[in-house]
């Protein structure tokens, strides 16, 4: 990789930087300086050579940052790694460095070896001068325009993206509000569930079981979106314990019932608390950057939206495949059912010549 660089030493130049966009540990730093300082035969000059050779770095993942910064000082190098996403790379002193900073090259060299000789399978290759030769030169040339089909040239923002989680309401194989009957897990109060009917905006049933202590019953009644929890679950309860409530007021004045009342509700306990309610999808979607984010999912979801949210970071994500990714149409229908017939009536005769 550091021959592909074609660094090459010139003694006129007061200063020489070598920069790596994604040095990781600091190893390609390190080989591409040895490999420039073995080009200069005599001791003296070499180690005045290496006085003025800076090397530059950028990495995103701080465990790779920390031990290249580590190995730059046991060396004793001269360098400035930086820490940071290593597509957007750190700017000082790039004015006039030409196209090659503002684009991404990606070369195709995926055919660019000979077989092993004596190598039996397609495991064993090797790549030659030639093919490195080749590789050197594709990237040295066609920064202004890519000529050929095995080198593209691109932005770094092509390879942005968004990450924008968004959560949206389903529906059914009819395009009708989907529901889903689930454990509610929260407090079954007054407050929590009013945050609830906020949210889903819509009627939501509740089955639970109540006990009073003598005997355990199921309770289901449905909760509008514009109505008081307190008043319907009130209501619900009072029309499944109307007895065993009567009895608890009976003979009490119109005060001491509403006190006697509210101690018997408070005495209640419940269990087995399920909900239906409207079913929603939280999901994760990748929008390439410069996209405008609602216009995205608008068509791309086609489902009432309930909100979404970017991440405050873009990714990038770099996808060789789909870059040089040809299309081949499969074989006709009419071939492929000629080559199983033929297929069958080899596999006929053989069963024939078994059978004698």
């Amino acid at each position: 990789m550091v021959e592909l660089l074609d660094i090459q030493f010139n003694q006129a130049l007061q200063s020489l930087a070598i920069y790596d966009p994604a040095c990781g540990t600091g190893g390609m730093l390190s080989v591409a300086k040895t490999h420039l300082l073995e080009q200069i035969a005599d001791p003296q000059q070499r180690q005045a050579a290496e006085k003025f050779i800076t090397l530059y770095g950028q990495e995103l993942q701080p465990h790779n940052f920390a031990i290249c910064q580590a190995e730059m000082l046991l060396k004793e190098d001269q360098s400035f790694i930086y820490l940071g996403n290593s597509l957007i790379p750190y700017q000082e002193n790039r004015d006039d460095k030409g196209d090659q900073l503002s684009q991404v090259k990606i070369i195709d060299a995926r055919g660019q070896y000979e077989k092993e000789p004596k190598s039996f399978g397609n495991k064993r290759n090797r790549m030659n001068d030639e093919r490195r030769q080749w590789v050197k030169q594709a990237y040295q040339q066609h920064w202004h325009k890519a000529e050929d089909a095995r080198i593209k040239l691109f932005k770094t923002s092509d390879f942005a993206y968004h990450k924008v989680s968004v959560v949206f309401w389903q529906t059914d194989q009819h395009d009708q509000p989907a529901f889903i009957s689930e454990a509610y897990g929260k407090a079954f109060t007054s407050a929590a569930i009013s945050k609830e009917q906020a949210y889903y905006d819509s009627d939501l049933l509740f089955t639970l079981k109540v006990s009073d202590g003598q005997q355990s019953q199921p309770l289901a009644f449905t909760l509008k979106a514009s109505e008081s929890f307190d008043s319907v679950y009130r209501n619900a309860l009072k029309a499944l314990l109307k007895e065993p409530l009567g009895q608890a007021l009976a003979g009490l004045t119109s005060q001491a019932q509403a006190v006697a009342e509210k101690a018997f509700f408070k005495g209640l306990t419940v269990a087995d608390v399920q909900y239906t309610h409207r079913h929603y999808v939280q999901d994760n979607e990748y929008i390439p950057y410069g996209e405008d984010i609602p216009a995205f999912l608008a068509r791309e979801i086609a489902k009432p939206i309930i909100r979404w949210q970017d991440s405050p970071q873009l990714g990038y994500e770099i996808l060789p495949n789909k870059y040089f990714y040809q299309y081949q149409a499969p074989k006709p229908t009419a071939e492929l059912l000629a080559e199983f017939w033929a297929l069958e009536q080899q596999a006929v005769s053989l069963l024939k010549s078994l059978a004698g």
